[in-house]
């Protein structure tokens, strides 16, 4: 599926339908190389934005005998159809975090995935997006528009 649009005079080819709550780049890990979810233009440059990383989340399970909370091979989450048992959308997988990491202590997250700006021929090693999908588009949108960045 591929849709266009134009924003800020900036052409932007989706290739891929985002949904609004489903925006974190774990939802978008089909295997471990990256994947192009949209390229920019504007005014000859180009600018590809990308679902980078590999994933790696392990979600503990109670051990039937201890009753301590452990790392099972079951709940190991490379993919995000994997993901999906835990987890629909941003909210569930944010409130999961939450759960895990915060009131549990315990760490859930070895690898993670990330969006990624880059351009072949001038950033080929990408810059990493602090944000969901779409806030990465506004990111990139910002970064392709600033000539400082061409120079």
């Amino acid at each position: 599926m591929t849709n266009k649009t134009v924003r800020d005079d900036v052409l932007i080819t989706y290739h891929y339908y985002v949904a609004e709550d489903r925006q974190m780049a774990e939802f978008w890990v089909d295997g471990t190389t990256s994947t192009d979810m949209a390229t920019l233009e504007y005014h000859g440059r180009t600018l590809h934005l990308a679902r980078n990383g590999e994933m790696y989340i392990s979600i503990p399970c109670e051990d039937m005998e201890t009753g301590e909370w452990v790392e099972h091979d079951i709940n190991i989450n490379r993919y995000t159809d994997e993901l999906e048992r835990f987890a629909d959308n941003d909210e569930e997988l944010v409130a999961l975090t939450h759960l895990w990491c915060v009131e549990r202590e315990y760490e859930i997250y070895h690898m993670n995935p990330w969006w990624e700006l880059y351009n072949d021929d001038l950033y080929p090693d990408g810059m990493v997006c602090e944000s969901d999908f779409y806030g990465a588009i506004d990111e990139a949108i910002d970064f392709i528009k600033d000539d400082s960045n061409w120079v």
